[in-house]
């Protein structure tokens, strides 16, 4: 468990780094300005900046989307398949439901009027779709997908454990749902139905007195302390 929150801290550090354009820790920030003056702002002032940078690096690091995993441009073939469907798009009649061709052929099937456009008019279709995506899928960045994915994982479990700290049953039964996706793809089947089992009994099988203490009374504190309480097994 401390190995995989002192990854996080590394991933999350690393982030930062990147995020702020600084080769190590001593040095200066260049994509981020700190204002000068943040020390003397309010606390909340100081926490609002502190929450638009983290939306900022969740977003970029974390959250993931289809344009952030490619790192080059698509390539000149690809374009030029995107030209050629078009041209194909073009050529169909919908009237008669049939691809017309400039010699006055027409053809009923897509194959069908490609292999006559190569064969006749020397067209190209040697990139197909397969290919493509085959190259769009090398365009991407796994590396920043691994990453992404650990630390969604992480972060999940780190607001899990905290909400155990504190007691916060409303956190503790929102994560398990997300926590039960996630075996779920993992395919982590005992996992999954024991979660299910959690969210079944507070939902339907418990009278409503019983989910209450059940929601609430999964955590204790036997030594005293705000963010002391630690997890219990309830079957």
């Amino acid at each position: 468990m401390n190995f995989v929150q002192d990854c996080l801290d590394s991933f999350v550090l690393g982030a930062c780094l990147h995020m702020f354009g600084m080769d190590s820790l001593d040095g200066v920030p260049v994509n981020v300005e700190i204002p000068h003056f943040l020390h003397l702002a309010s606390i909340e002032e100081q926490y609002a900046w502190l929450k638009e940078l983290g939306e900022q690096l969740f977003k970029t690091y974390i959250k993931l989307n289809e344009d952030s995993l490619t790192n080059i441009q698509m390539t000149d073939q690809v374009s030029e398949m995107d030209d050629q469907e078009l041209l194909l798009a073009e050529m169909y009649d919908s009237r008669i439901n049939h691809y017309s061709c400039t010699c006055n052929k027409t053809y009923k099937t897509k194959g069908h009027f490609k292999r006559h456009l190569e064969k006749e008019h020397e067209w190209d279709f040697a990139l197909n779709q397969d290919t493509t995506n085959s190259a769009i899928h090398s365009k991407v960045d796994h590396v920043a997908v691994w990453r992404a994915s650990f630390m969604k994982l992480s972060v999940l479990l780190r607001d899990t454990e905290d909400a155990y700290h504190y007691g916060d049953g409303d956190r503790i039964f929102r994560n398990a749902k997300f926590e039960m996706l996630c075996a779920d793809a993992a395919h982590h089947t005992k996992y999954r139905l024991w979660l299910w089992r959690m969210q079944a009994y507070k939902t339907a099988i418990l009278s409503q007195r019983q989910a209450v203490e059940y929601k609430w009374n999964c955590t204790a504190n036997t030594h005293g302390g705000k963010g002391k309480k630690f997890r219990m097994t309830i079957w």
